[in-house]
């Protein structure tokens, strides 16, 4: 009998880094938070950032089984 692969979730991120920040969060300097915690996104920006994840991660793959021999 074969058993199936249980796909584990990836370990999440608690901060983010950013390209030149035109407005930070209230609060947050580059010198204080090189990264930004995850806390301080709004709840539309942690979507935009979950899906900017998941288009990262289909963009490597796409490109490791394209790199793939046959």
């Amino acid at each position: 009998m074969k058993k199936q692969l249980e796909i584990q979730p990836p370990i999440m991120p608690d901060t983010f880094s950013y390209k030149n920040p035109t407005e930070l969060p209230k609060g947050v300097s580059m010198q204080k938070y090189p990264n930004i915690p995850i806390e301080l996104l709004k709840e539309s920006e942690a979507i935009e950032f979950g899906e900017m994840m998941r288009d990262e991660f289909i963009k490597h793959w796409k490109m490791k089984v394209r790199a793939k021999p046959v």
